[in-house]
């Protein structure tokens, strides 16, 4: 009895078939997939929308999922053998419509590729079509395209549709069957027998036909079971058809003849060349003439034996061809054999030709599908060193050195093997063996979305490179691509190419102060530019030696200048003010954030908490981040903060900071960072989600309650602690702010000289 099950069974069957939220329950996928098998149900696959299900969240709380399916049995597949299910386009609920198309219109106007039966071979007739092919003096190519001409006509006239032959003589069988019960006849009993001959030729030939289509060796499975043959070649048939594909710009394409179009010029833009002519050299040009030893012409004009006929006859498979095809060694299959024989032919053409291969500037590219181990292992044997992709090998080495990866939230990238930390690949930092199953590992596999799942890994990483794990950020509200940018520098990427001009005018413009001396920036970059150019042309035209003590020397002309030339200017006046920290208006939140290092660069941390306007606890956290500077660790604070504010759902925030540094980066576009530029991507998307939302710079003394969470992080056992009420180490300072108790601080107020 032919069965089609549909239904939404709320649950992944495989994990590939779930985005977000709690992992697929790996026993509950096991139960699902044996009761399925117990019932002989079977997957037809689909095309369209990965998933059929979606809560509908943001990015950082969506989940999606495959648990509206179809599954057929095995007697239901032979019936409907080009069903497909395709995933509609979802409008309003949160499931996706899902279509069974039990007859799926086909265009077919391309011309089939001609392939040899075996079936054919069962005929008394078919020698003679490969004899007036072959016998005649035709060259090879000619004899080949007459004997495809001559098979295909004499296939479709004589031989026939196998299938509708089968049915003729069961047709045949059963009414000469119902005439013997009815009145036995000699000529009958004769005729059902010739029958029954045809009907097992024709069953024959029907299971090498099935056999041949569904790529199944049947001299290992021996019997006709033409049932299972066709099982198989429908289940390979539809792993294999492209029902859909998506484009260069994510749109679906469901048409055939568009997906035909897609394919093809995807592999014109692949393998066309710029390069429009090319000569020949003349045979003589050549620097070496090969040459045959005594022994391998006598071997060559030797008598082939019967022996060696049947061992190479032997050694075919009976359906697949005796070896590989044309004679191309720039795609060959990744095995050892092959990379043996490409080793020696470079090492016949070096001995001949007296000419060498420089090896450290030559590579071998691996498909995706081969495994590190083999490409290691193929690579040690053709002694070139193996690229990820198709690029250009000068400069590689030297680019890839001073480069890593800042990673995404779906990162790729291999956790152990790829440069995504500042110090290197992560397996060139631990020693010991890793298992199969750890070194395949993605980065995106040891993510959480409030930081590293160490449990994902099993063994136990050094306390210094958990640290540089810490402190190594993420994008955690967008989910774009992986990006290579420079190791090591805070500068601009395009500072070597920028004018001259330009950054000095916008270095003598800036309006902060250093982080080092507390000096206007304005007055300290002309100050140190002009001595660094003095200094400089003392040592190329009067060869002096360099100053030890430049730096200090700049500071102290700055101070003097400051302090004499442009007393009158910047003349201050140092006050005491009573300050407190300040509740929001009503209907608004207020989320305070700090860092806290131990050293700069040193281990760091950060934390926050949002109030409302009656200065009560709505929420908090902390976190401890590892080795970074105090500029990473505010930022990464307002990071969580405002992370935390959105997935409260709160719409009218106020942002206060101690660091005006923090906001001025916030607000300047052209602001690049590499060290923090994923943190500055995901503050700047989150302030975008927050409907209303302003921020204030704040003195250090009204930000204690954040300082203080900030400080806290060295304590945790965790990366990320959510707090909802306030913990009882910072009870005090918090119920200062709630109750507005003042605080004193020295401040500087310009005065007006008289």
């Amino acid at each position: 009895m032919s069965w089609v099950i549909a239904r939404g069974f709320n649950e992944p069957l495989l994990g590939d078939d779930k985005f977000g939220g709690r992992t697929v329950s790996v026993s509950r996928s096991l139960l699902f997939k044996d009761c399925l098998d117990k019932c002989n149900m079977m997957d037809i696959g689909f095309s369209g929308p990965r998933f059929t299900w979606t809560n509908r969240r943001e990015v950082q709380a969506l989940i999606q999922e495959r648990i509206d399916r179809f599954f057929v049995n095995p007697s239901w597949c032979l019936i409907y053998p080009d069903a497909r299910v395709v995933h509609l386009t979802r409008c309003h609920s949160d499931h996706y419509p899902v279509l069974l198309e039990l007859h799926p219109r086909r265009s077919n106007n391309g011309r089939r590729p001609f392939k040899f039966q075996t079936c054919w071979l069962t005929d008394v007739s078919f020698p003679k079509i490969v004899t007036q092919a072959w016998g005649s003096s035709f060259r090879l190519e000619d004899a080949i395209g007459k004997f495809e001409k001559d098979a295909t006509t004499w296939n479709r006239l004589q031989f026939g549709n196998i299938f509708a032959r089968k049915k003729n003589i069961m047709a045949r069988l059963n009414g000469i069957q119902r005439a013997i019960s009815i009145k036995p006849l000699a000529f009958l009993i004769r005729l059902e027998n010739e029958l029954l001959k045809d009907l097992d030729l024709a069953l024959n030939q029907e299971k090498e036909l099935w056999a041949l289509k569904s790529r199944v060796n049947w001299m290992v499975q021996g019997d006709r079971n033409t049932t299972f043959y066709h099982l198989s070649t429908l289940v390979r048939r539809k792993r294999n058809h492209i029902l859909s594909i998506k484009d260069s710009v994510g749109e679906w394409i469901g048409e055939e003849n568009a997906i035909k179009d897609f394919i093809m010029k995807g592999f014109k833009a692949i393998y066309t060349t710029s390069l429009s002519s090319a000569c020949l050299p003349k045979a003589t040009d050549s620097q070496w003439q090969p040459r045959l030893t005594e022994e391998e012409k006598e071997s060559i004009s030797g008598v082939v034996t019967k022996e060696e006929i049947k061992a190479d006859l032997w050694s075919l498979k009976p359906f697949k061809a005796p070896g590989p095809d044309d004679d191309l060694i720039f795609f060959a299959k990744a095995d050892i054999q092959n990379n043996l024989a490409i080793r020696e032919v470079l090492d016949d053409f070096c001995s001949i030709s007296g000419q060498s291969i420089n090896e450290a500037k030559s590579i071998v590219y691996f498909s995706p599908n081969v495994s590190r181990e083999l490409r290691e292992e193929l690579g040690d044997i053709i002694g070139f060193a193996s690229t990820p992709t198709l690029a250009m090998k000068k400069g590689r080495d030297v680019f890839l050195k001073g480069s890593r990866w800042m990673v995404c939230r779906d990162s790729d990238l291999s956790l152990w093997y790829s440069n995504w930390l500042e110090k290197g690949p992560l397996r060139s930092l631990v020693q010991g063996p890793l298992s199969r199953e750890a070194s395949n590992m993605k980065v995106k596999d040891f993510m959480l979305d409030t930081g590293w799942n160490w449990d994902a890994i099993s063994c136990e990483l050094p306390e210094d490179i958990r640290l540089m794990i810490r402190a190594t950020p993420f994008a955690i509200t967008s989910r774009g691509r992986d990006k290579l940018v420079w190791n090591g520098t805070s500068q601009d990427q395009r500072f070597w190419g920028s004018d001259l001009q330009d950054w000095l005018n916008w270095n003598g413009r800036q309006s902060g102060k250093s982080t080092m001396d507390n000096l206007p920036w304005y007055i300290l970059f002309s100050f140190a530019a002009w001595n660094i150019w003095k200094r400089r042309n003392s040592i190329v035209f009067r060869n002096n030696s360099c100053n030890q003590n430049l730096s200090s020397e700049i500071v102290k002309q700055v101070v003097e200048f400051i302090y004499c030339a442009a007393s009158s200017r910047l003349l201050k006046q140092r006050v005491v003010k009573r300050i407190r920290w300040e509740k929001p208006p009503e209907g608004w939140m207020k989320l305070n954030t700090d860092g806290s290092v131990m050293g700069n660069p040193g281990p760091t941390g950060c934390g926050g908490v949002i109030r409302d306007n009656n200065g009560h606890w709505i929420a908090g956290f902390t976190r401890r981040i590892g080795v970074a500077t105090s500029f990473t660790a505010k930022l990464w604070g307002l990071k969580d903060g405002l992370n935390m504010a959105y997935s409260l759902n709160i719409s009218s925030l106020i942002v206060e900071l101690d660091a005006k540094c923090i906001m001025d980066a916030l607000g300047n576009p052209d602001y690049v960072n590499n060290a923090v530029s994923l943190i500055l991507d995901d503050c700047r998307l989150l302030v975008t989600r927050i409907p209303q939302i302003q921020f204030k710079h704040c003195y250090h003394q009204t930000n204690r309650c954040a300082d203080s969470l900030a400080r806290m992080s060295c304590c945790l056992e965790v990366d990320f602690s959510f707090l909802s009420s306030s913990p009882v180490d910072i009870l005090s300072v918090f119920e200062d702010d709630c109750n507005g108790v003042l605080c004193s601080r020295l401040c500087s107020i310009p005065v007006v000289p008289s």
